[in-house]
């Protein structure tokens, strides 16, 4: 149901722009047509997708005009979500690649919206005081995500850019912070998961800012930022569910795809067995697979060019300590790099799905400079393994990498998401490499974890296989004491 949804939703979205583009002569440099095409996109999109918004405080969009609205920002799926509340008389705050987007970048320009550099400092700050311009002049409100990109992790919100509190107290003008449900239960390309379902939109009171001087940016945009957690936190999570509407407006003339979807999803599943969620692990018995050769074999085992396969693995395990996986990192130099940063900032990893997979740096302005020099690349694992207790048994198990996520109807693409989210400074101090180890390996774990769970997936590897690979298993029993375990909830150091 996936690439039905997704064709659909691709085909409304090029219609729409082309609609949209017949406005324009009419339109041109009217912030209306914001509005306009908000609507004619997002209520169909809702539709195909199964989608029901529901709009908490909604008399906020309107009451405080003119504003400068701030959100949060997940996906392009936004788009879908907030396109029922987007409210009249505003204009858009984006980066300028939104300009090279066919039809959309058009469109996107013809509205009046404005478009940043932020490569360039100057050219963003005269786009800001543009902006600042036609709320003076025109009475016209501003929609800005001050997280600055995506965030696609699993904190609440990422730090705030101060631009958008910069712009709303030189123009004297309120906050109106927004807040909607977290997608990620709903909603994720690179997962193949697009669910129907209930999402909410909630319009937070303004903010105001008379008073305020251009020193106060900071302190307004922590309490808009405190604000909106709040709300986020308390707002019902999105809802997936079964929609018999989206279903029909896909039509039969899909269902063809469907059932090849279908079909390849459920080989892959009996491909790949019986899988456990486990919760804890025995730190000290972890060990890592990441072997150099061709992409993986789904029908060999492990130590071939298996990760993602049934029968279970030979005896030909390569498997390496987190002191090999980690060999080509200089752990003095990052340990040093991360005592240092004690500023407090998130900072993204994109997951690269090679034969020998890695996390690679965001490399915006904000990110910390030793971090580029040292941490650039994170070397990642293709396979996991190791022991934990599970119902009152201990055993081995293997995690994997499904390097192959990033196909799409059987073609290869090329895949890059935020995987990670590193979040510093870090909860404790960081003072050897032993410990540089374990924190790098809680950041590579956090791929391992089921979408939107706190477990890792893993299948039980025979005894013998375990002993290749792990040496003699721990001798434990139930009534013993526990044995030291790491948690799945690695939130503490992502």
């Amino acid at each position: 149901m996936f690439y039905l949804r997704a064709f659909a939703l691709l085909l409304w979205m090029a219609i729409a722009c082309v609609l949209g583009l017949l406005l324009v002569p009419f339109y041109w440099g009217n912030p209306s047509l914001n509005m306009i095409f908000g609507r004619l996109f997002a209520i169909p999109c809702a539709w195909i997708c199964g989608l029901e918004i529901v709009v908490e405080g909604r008399e906020h969009f309107t009451a405080h005009q003119p504003c400068v609205f701030v959100g949060n920002h997940q996906s392009g799926y936004d788009m879908v979500v907030f396109g029922h509340v987007f409210p009249g008389g505003t204009v858009v705050v984006g980066k300028k690649q939104l300009l090279w987007i066919p039809f959309f970048g058009l469109f996107f320009k013809a509205a009046g919206n404005i478009l940043l550099n932020r490569e360039k400092r100057v050219s963003a700050l005269a786009g800001l005081s543009a902006a600042v311009k036609e709320i003076r002049a025109r009475k016209l409100s501003v929609l800005i995500f001050p997280e600055g990109t995506r965030n696609t992790g699993e904190a609440d919100l990422l730090p705030f850019k101060k631009g958008a509190f910069y712009m709303a107290i030189q123009a004297g003008v309120p906050v109106v912070p927004f807040v909607g449900s977290r997608l990620a239960p709903m909603v994720n390309w690179s997962e193949r998961r697009m669910l129907p379902g209930r999402v909410w939109v909630r319009a937070l009171p303004p903010v105001p800012t008379q008073g305020l001087s251009e020193k106060g940016a900071e302190e307004l945009a922590q309490r808009v930022r405190a604000m909106m957690i709040e709300a986020m936190r308390t707002l019902p999570p999105a809802e997936p569910r079964r929609s018999r509407a989206s279903a029909a407006a896909l039509g039969l003339a899909f269902a063809s795809v469907a059932l090849l979807s279908g079909c390849s999803s459920a080989a892959k599943r009996e491909q790949q067995g019986t899988h456990h969620q486990i919760s804890h692990l025995i730190p000290y018995t972890l060990k890592v697979r990441r072997p150099v050769g061709a992409g993986a074999n789904p029908v060999a085992g492990p130590g071939g060019e298996d990760y993602a396969s049934r029968p279970l693995p030979d005896a030909r395990l390569d498997c390496q300590s987190l002191d090999a996986l980690f060999a080509e990192l200089n752990l003095d130099e990052v340990r040093a790099c991360l005592a240092s940063l004690n500023v407090s900032r998130v900072v993204p990893y994109h997951l690269r799905r090679e034969t020998q997979p890695y996390l690679e740096i965001d490399d915006d302005e904000g990110t910390p400079t030793c971090l580029k020099s040292t941490l650039a690349r994170i070397p990642v694992p293709r396979e996991v393994i190791y022991q934990s207790v599970d119902e009152d048994q201990l055993r081995c198990y293997s995690s994997r990498l499904d390097l192959e996520a990033g196909e799409r109807l059987g073609i290869k693409l090329p895949v890059s998401k935020v995987a990670v989210q590193a979040e510093f400074p870090l909860r404790d101090p960081i003072t050897t490499t032993a410990q540089v180890r374990m924190v790098l390996m809680s950041w590579v774990m956090a791929l391992f974890r089921e979408e939107g769970t706190q477990h890792w997936d893993g299948r039980v590897l025979p005894d013998h296989l375990c002993e290749v690979c792990l040496g003699r298993k721990s001798a434990w029993k139930p009534g013993d004491a526990p044995l030291p375990s790491w948690p799945a909830a690695l939130d503490d150091q992502l």
